[in-house]
C-alpha cells in the first residue's frame, strides 16, 4: 500500500527559506521532496532532511537579507571581519589561555583551591579560538567555501563555550562582551565570499596584521600587564583605541567614497559594526557598577 506523504510537513520544513526563493523554487524543491519520500514510503521529512533545510534556508535568508548591500562591499566587510576576529583569538589565547599559571595563583590566593580550570587552559575558550583560527589558515588557502562555515560554525561554539564556563563555574571563562564582538565578527564574515581569491585572502592578511597592532596597544599602555584576565582586557585601556579607531571611521570611510572606493567605504563602515556593539556593551557594563 502506497503512502501519500504529508505535503504540510514538507512545506514547513521549506520554510527556513526567505520568501523570494520560495516563490521561485517552492514547487520545484517540494516537488523534489514530495517524489523522494513517496518512493521511500514515507509521510514526513527524515531528520537529517530537516537539518539540511534548516541549514541551507538560514543560509539563503542571510544572503536575502544582505542583498541590499553590493557584493563588493560584503565581500571586503567578510575578509576584514575574518582576519580581525581570527587575530583577536589568537591574541585572546595567547594571552589568556596558553598560561594560566599566573592567574592560577592569584585566584586561589582570593578565592581559595577549588577553581575550576578546563584541563591545562583556563577555560573552554581555547576550542572557539582554534576554530577561529582553522577558519583565517582556510581562507588564505583560498577554501572560500570551508572557511565560511567554519567561521559560521564558531557562533554556536561560543554560545556552547560560555554556558560550559558558566556550569563548570571558570573563574576565566570569556565574557559576554569577548564573545559578543566574536559573534559579530563571524555573522560579518559570512556575509561575503572570502578567500576565493588572491586578493581576498591578501584583505585578510592585511586585516589580521592590522588587529594585530590594534590589540598590541593596550599592551604598550600597560606594560605590566602579561597574564590578561577577560574581560579588564577590553575594558581598559581597549576601550579608549576602540573610541577613536569608531570616531575615525566615519571620515575615513568618506575619503575613500572621495577617492573613488565606494566598495572599500561601504565595507570600512559595515565592518565597524561589531566593534560599535562591543563599545556600547562595555559603556553599559560601566554603568552599571
Amino acid at each position: 500500500m502506497t503512502v501519500a506523504p504529508d505535503v504540510a510537513s514538507f512545506e514547513r520544513a521549506l520554510g527556513w527559506y526567505p520568501e523570494d526563493w520560495r516563490k521561485r523554487h517552492d514547487a520545484e524543491a517540494l516537488g523534489v521532496l514530495l517524489d523522494q519520500a513517496e518512493a521511500e514510503g514515507r509521510r514526513t521529512p527524515t531528520p537529517s532532511q530537516r537539518l539540511d533545510l534548516a541549514w541551507h534556508g538560514t543560509v539563503e535568508r542571510a544572503r536575502s537579507t544582505g542583498a541590499w548591500v553590493p557584493a563588493s562591499v560584503r565581500d571586503r566587510a567578510a575578509a576584514v571581519s575574518l582576519g580581525a576576529g581570527a587575530t583577536f583569538a589568537v591574541m585572546m589565547f595567547l594571552l589568556v589561555e596558553w598560561n594560566p599559571q599566573a592567574s592560577k595563583t592569584y585566584a586561589e590566593m582570593l578565592f581559595g583551591s577549588e577553581i575550576r580550570w578546563f584541563g591545562p587552559f583556563a577555560s573552554p575558550a581555547v576550542v572557539l579560538y582554534a576554530v577561529w583560527f582553522a577558519a583565517l589558515v582556510l581562507a588564505l588557502l583560498g577554501a572560500q567555501r570551508a572557511a565560511r562555515y567554519t567561521v559560521a560554525a564558531t557562533i554556536p561554539i561560543a554560545v556552547v563555550v560560555r554556558q560550559v564556563g558558566d556550569a563548570s563555574e571558570m573563574w576565566m571563562r570569556p565574557s559576554w562582551t569577548t564573545l559578543g564582538i566574536l559573534m559579530l565578527l563571524a555573522a560579518v564574515a559570512t556575509l561575503g565570499r572570502v578567500g576565493g581569491h588572491r586578493r581576498s585572502a591578501a584583505w585578510v592578511a592585511i586585516s589580521a596584521v592590522g588587529m594585530l597592532g590594534f590589540c598590541a596597544v593596550p599592551l604598550a599602555l600597560r606594560p605590566d600587564i602579561v597574564i590578561i584576565r577577560d574581560p579588564i582586557f577590553l575594558e581598559w585601556p581597549m576601550e579608549g583605541v576602540m573610541y577613536w579607531i569608531l570616531v575615525g571611521v566615519v571620515p575615513f570611510a568618506i575619503l575613500l567614497r572621495l577617492a573613488g572606493s565606494p566598495a572599500w567605504s561601504g565595507a570600512a563602515l559595515l565592518a565597524a559594526l561589531p566593534w560599535l556593539a562591543a563599545l556600547l556593551a562595555i559603556t553599559q557594563l560601566k554603568y552599571r557598577r
